[in-house]
């Protein structure tokens, strides 16, 4: 028998809210995160969000449930809806709670074992807010716009141009740098 929404084992969990209609929500703990994510692909196929659009929303719902089942007390809530043109990803947890509201905001040390997701989902969205719940735990939502792309979500030109390689480097096309090679 399948387990209720609402419910994470043999614990209820509070619904942080009222969500918009129309919003997936959904419960979730460590063996729920890849049925979250699926929840989350539909819906944003439902929304007719683009591949690219579907494929950034579950990069950013991986990485908030994760986190919130890592630094959250084991178990979350996710929300996410459409307003206008942007998509909201809500994912709270009943955990500590996070003292960093800007946490991810500069790039991680390339030698650190951790402390990429929020850095990653900072660069997927058009904006992310971390903030503590009244009682404890964290909400973090991340704010996808759907109107345009993002600077760096630009597709690629297709260009029968070479760029030239910069002085004293290596082409990266062989044969473009007139050595034949």
């Amino acid at each position: 028998m399948p387990v209720p929404d609402n419910v994470i084992g043999r614990r209820r969990t509070r619904q942080p809210g009222a969500s918009p209609a129309g919003a997936l929500d959904q419960a979730f703990d460590l063996s729920g995160l890849g049925h979250v994510r699926h929840l989350a692909a539909a819906y944003g196929r439902r929304l007719r969000l683009t591949d690219r659009q579907v494929a950034h929303l579950l990069i950013i719902v991986g990485e908030l449930t994760a986190n919130a089942v890592a630094h959250g007390g084991g178990h979350g809530w996710l929300r996410v809806w459409r307003q206008g043109g942007r998509l909201h990803c809500e994912v709270s947890d009943e955990g500590r709670g996070m003292s960093d509201p800007q946490a991810g905001a500069a790039a991680p040390d390339p030698e650190a074992a951790s402390g990429r997701g929020i850095w990653m989902c900072r660069q997927l969205c058009a904006d992310l807010v971390i903030g503590c719940r009244q009682g404890g735990g964290a909400t973090v939502t991340a704010v996808l716009d759907l109107g345009r792309p993002l600077p760096h979500q630009q597709p690629l030109r297709s260009s029968s141009r070479l760029v030239p390689a910069r002085s004293g480097s290596k082409s990266p096309v062989p044969g473009s740098n007139g050595s034949g090679r």
